[in-house]
């Protein structure tokens, strides 16, 4: 678990609020659902339903992330692997907490869970006029990758 201390910079660096990073558990689906589907940028689909995410916490638990303010649920980020890849599916921050470190701070945890099970690359998808996800992606290092098209079939 990681402790996030949010400050107020205007009244000498009081601290504001305490954001905690930890493993999303059972319980924490519905509102993880809820919050996901709360930003249409997410692209949330609805067949991504509580026992597909709970059998992706189960198998990846190191790698589904919430980030808590107190009891409230106010960012997570839904990864697995993928192969020898791993993969973002979500990640999605209440808008008050963006800008703030809190979605930095679970892609870092993330990235040291992926490390954990043997995971050397992730990839992730993000929606064409996403700007604001490309660019968060890109500052944490992602590179677009030139020459691949992405083909999906719903089953």
């Amino acid at each position: 678990m990681t402790t996030i201390l949010l400050y107020n910079s205007l009244s000498n660096n009081k601290i504001l609020e305490k954001i905690k990073i930890e493993p999303t558990t059972i319980l924490d689906i519905p509102k993880v659902i809820e919050l996901m589907k709360a930003h249409q940028q997410v692209a949330y689909c609805e067949w991504e339903n509580f026992s597909l995410l709970e059998r992706t916490i189960l198998e990846n638990p190191c790698t589904n992330l919430i980030a808590k303010k107190g009891n409230e649920i106010i960012g997570a980020l839904i990864g697995g692997s993928f192969g020898i890849r791993g993969t973002i599916s979500h990640i999605a921050l209440a808008e008050t907490y963006r800008k703030k470190g809190v979605g930095r701070a679970l892609a870092n945890q993330a990235f040291e869970g992926f490390k954990s099970i043997g995971i050397q690359r992730i990839f992730l998808f993000i929606m064409d006029d996403n700007l604001v996800a490309y660019t968060f992606w890109k500052e944490m290092g992602f590179q677009q990758v030139e020459g691949e098209t992405t083909l999906e079939l719903d089953l």
